[in-house]
């Protein structure tokens, strides 16, 4: 139930070493909104997956990149919940890798015009 509002996977990994990028993550709000990459055989969220970058110049990410490690330390199988905390208690700084997909355009599912700013917050932007 808590997890109707993910559909299912959106994102196709390529599999290039252009498709790898590496930002450098410094104190203060990261200006990047994530949803989960996908759900789990059990129905959990897992993984984590760019849907909006505030402010492009400051990261070369865009929406559909996938979140795949932070510090060197792989979060593919990772629950989202356990990303996003370990985001926000990030040390200072911190370097997270992503991969590219073939998504164009990841689900909104998460942001709807009628949903409170602190409902997406508490569902993972940072």
């Amino acid at each position: 139930a808590a997890a109707s509002h993910i559909l299912t996977l959106r994102s196709r990994r390529e599999q290039t070493d252009e498709a790898v990028k590496t930002v450098e993550f410094t104190c203060g709000p990261l200006g990047v909104e994530f949803e989960p990459e996908a759900l789990d055989g059990d129905g959990c969220e897992v993984g984590c997956v760019v849907v909006r970058v505030h402010d492009a110049s400051r990261y070369q990410l865009r929406p559909g990149d996938v979140l795949t490690a932070i510090d060197a330390v792989a979060t593919k199988d990772w629950p989202f919940s356990r990303i996003v905390e370990a985001l926000k208690m990030r040390p200072d700084p911190c370097r997270a890798t992503f991969e590219a997909t073939s998504v164009k355009e990841p689900s909104k599912s998460l942001f709807m015009k009628d949903t409170p700013r602190e409902v997406l917050d508490a569902k993972g932007a940072a």
